[in-house]
């Protein structure tokens, strides 16, 4: 990937909340797109690593210990200079008690979430998972 190309990527995903009009007018270009969606699915896997590493107060000398890996690479996760594979992402999910999903959407879901701050799930509690799928628009606890 081209360093300009990556550098306007960045300015988009640096600012936020980032300048969705802008950000669309640049989209109708086919290479940026790509490089926005490598770039961004990346770098939105790594902050949520951190943020569940974080929220458990763990260090990342801790999950790696759990995960059987380094935690060099724990770091290299975290700043988004590994892609990870499935089956890790799955580790991480069963470490902290959380489900991974991964799906494919529009891209005007995609920038409609993008507004939105991430908050780290919390473990499983039949509990509450009960109590939303009987009431669906609530996803999680307060």
């Amino acid at each position: 990937m081209k360093a300009s190309l990556r550098k306007r990527v960045h300015e988009f995903l640096d600012k936020q909340p980032p300048n969705i009009s802008a950000l669309v007018k640049e989209l109708k270009d086919k290479e940026f797109r790509d490089a926005f969606l490598r770039i961004y699915v990346l770098a939105s896997v790594s902050y949520q690593i951190k943020a569940l590493r974080e929220s458990r107060s763990m260090t990342q000398k801790q999950l790696a210990a759990k995960l059987g890996i380094s935690q060099s690479e724990i770091a290299r996760l975290e700043s988004g200079r590994a892609t990870p594979r499935i089956s890790t992402l799955t580790q991480i999910a069963e470490v902290f008690d959380v489900a991974l999903v991964i799906r494919f959407v529009g891209w005007s879901e995609l920038l409609g979430g993008m507004a939105t701050p991430f908050v780290a799930p919390v473990p499983f509690d039949e509990d509450v998972a009960l109590k939303n799928m009987a009431n669906p628009e609530k996803d999680s606890p307060k």
